[in-house]
């Protein structure tokens, strides 16, 4: 029988780009505020310096395009975790929802993309946790429980819907400012949580590569 194959150090990549991006966000996040505070009259612009006025302009530039960038490797990062371990799962168990090519097909193809990776990813956690239950020799103690996972994809659509109504608006001041705080802090949640629900997961992966249970179910 096929053994699973690693996949701890791309959940590392994973993780570790996250962090990149949560970081970024908190970043912006403050400049938003300061922003939103210089329009509503907290901080005088008479009060701030030359220099100060344009670092608050290009870091944020920079760090919006630091984010963007940060975003599309870590997707290519998360994509790759995510295609090996629903791999890993079809060697233990055959009756899984999809194929593993969904697994990359399905964030891109529209409408499809709107719940076929959230089932995807819950098909991920309740069949390992079945397998785990059935055919380890001890019960895993970690979390395999899809709280996490459903609060992952509420924050993945409010992103996604929060991120076009920034850029669909038409006032670059205070609405702008007022959106562009919201989203960064709903980018911070989906951060923290994307990270919670890799490791969980990451975490029974390396039992399950420690173990090697053969059998099939």
């Amino acid at each position: 029988m096929e053994k699973l194959r690693p996949n701890d150090q791309r959940a590392r990549y994973a993780i570790a780009m996250i962090w990149v991006i949560l970081f970024l966000n908190t970043a912006i996040l403050i400049l938003d505020l300061i922003g939103l505070m210089i329009y509503e009259g907290f901080i005088p612009v008479e009060a701030m310096s030359d220099f100060l006025v344009w670092l608050y302009l290009t870091g944020h530039w920079y760090a919006s395009i630091l984010v963007l960038i940060a975003a599309i490797v870590s997707i290519v990062a998360f994509i790759m975790w995510f295609r090996r371990a629903y791999y890993n799962l079809g060697l233990r168990y055959k009756d899984r929802l999809y194929g593993d090519a969904w697994t990359l097909w399905a964030w891109f193809i529209p409408f499809i993309n709107w719940y076929m990776p959230f089932q995807i990813m819950k098909d991920l956690y309740k069949q390992t946790e079945k397998y785990m239950t059935f055919c380890m020799n001890e019960p895993y103690k970690g979390n395999l429980k899809t709280n996490y996972v459903n609060l992952w994809w509420v924050l993945w659509i409010i992103s996604i819907v929060s991120t076009r109504v920034t850029l669909n608006i038409n006032d670059p001041d205070q609405i702008n400012y007022y959106f562009s705080t919201i989203g960064a802090i709903i980018q911070i949640a989906l951060c923290v949580v994307t990270i919670i629900v890799i490791k969980d997961y990451s975490d029974a992966e390396k039992v399950l590569m420690e173990e090697q249970p053969e059998e099939v179910i």
